[in-house]
């Protein structure tokens, strides 16, 4: 039977600071004779955090082989979220997020106020994070830090046999939730990510961990691409972006964009000045395109895609010119007979409109 859950009303980053440092606080060796489950989970966590400091700046671990003889834990101290002081020569710093990210290089500038504030140590600094993120913001950086993601914590949570605390268990409870509906696009029909994402957080967490796979795919190919939440007057979409290709006849780019997860569109905007400022887009260019793309889409090669205009052009500062789907459907995802997605064929379709987009911006050249 379900029931309650601390953490679904507790959803601030507050409250997760107060948790990872209650987790923490346990790694004190005064408290094992009173918790030793709980000391145990508390310093693996520790150790977890500082080596992945280590792994991503590649220096040595510090706590290799090191007993914890000494740990103090605090919160909210010169605007750090979160930080411990471990043995004699150690402080560990962590900026902590839900959903939002890093930014204005927080991290390293914590990292400087915690050398100030405690010159006698050295600071090592982690990224927690328990909401999704798109992999260009992961990687975005000089590796000063360490990254500390949910299968990370879920990985130190799983690590130590269940206790009868309330807490953890629902913090855990709580975290592989939203870890199985950000999986759920694996098992969950792809229609039901047409419902308003900001109503249906299960179809949000779905389209991340889609736009996730999506992201490492095209990394590991040498493609960039970024995802995230788009607001307008219509109420937001989660969307994807990539493969940008400049059209030289018409001077603009054209690229690709998902949006809610299931809709593909060829979208395009002015190519920047001097000074990367944008000219908005003109419904003549925005017909001009069309007429590019649906000459490039009549090649055999495209016989498999079927190109539709985005509503009404109007203008604006990037616009969509053509919805682009598959075999008679509504969408470029391939699925099973349930609904389902089959990411090889949904790869491959993506594919192809990347050919596509190629096209288009190979003939402006022969032209």
């Amino acid at each position: 039977m379900n029931t309650p859950n601390l953490f679904n009303f507790a959803t601030s980053e507050l409250s997760q600071d107060a948790t990872l440092a209650y987790i923490l606080a346990w790694a004190k060796p005064e408290y094992k004779a009173n918790g030793y489950l709980l000391n145990r989970l508390g310093e693996s966590l520790l150790r977890a955090m500082v080596e992945s400091w280590a792994r991503a700046t590649d220096n040595p671990d510090p706590l290799e082989g090191v007993p914890i003889a000494l740990v103090e834990v605090g919160t909210q101290r010169n605007h750090i979220d979160l930080w411990a002081k471990i043995n004699d020569d150690l402080v560990l710093i962590v900026e902590d997020k839900t959903q939002t990210v890093e930014h204005s290089d927080q991290i390293a500038r914590y990292q400087q106020k915690a050398a100030n504030m405690w010159p006698e140590r050295m600071a090592v600094a982690v990224y927690a994070k328990t909401g999704n993120e798109c992999l260009p913001s992961l990687e975005e950086g000089d590796k000063h830090f360490g990254m500390f993601l949910r299968p990370d914590l879920l990985e130190v949570l799983d690590s130590v046999i269940e206790t009868d605390n309330t807490i953890l268990a629902e913090f855990k409870q709580y975290l592989q939730t939203w870890q199985d509906e950000t999986d759920s696009y694996q098992t969950e029909p792809y229609y039901r990510w047409k419902t308003k994402e900001d109503r249906n957080w299960r179809a949000t967490h779905a389209i991340e961990g889609f736009y996730d796979e999506l992201n490492r795919w095209l990394t590991s190919m040498g493609e960039w691409s970024n995802w995230g939440y788009v607001a307008n007057p219509n109420g937001g979409f989660m969307g994807f972006w990539w493969y940008w290709k400049v059209h030289h006849g018409l001077n603009c780019e054209l690229y690709l964009q998902i949006e809610s997860g299931w809709r593909l569109q060829i979208r395009v905007n002015r190519l920047p000045d001097e000074d990367k400022n944008y000219e908005k887009v003109t419904k003549d260019l925005m017909w001009d395109a069309w007429f590019a793309i649906e000459a490039a889409a009549a090649a055999p090669a495209f016989d498999l895609i079927q190109i539709n205009k985005s509503g009404r052009y109007r203008g604006g500062k990037m616009a969509s010119v053509a919805d682009v789907t598959f075999y008679d459907k509504d969408t470029y995802l391939a699925s099973k007979s349930d609904g389902i997605i089959h990411m090889p064929g949904t790869k491959r379709n993506l594919q192809l409109a990347m050919q596509l987009v190629d096209a288009v911006c190979t003939r402006s050249k022969e032209e």
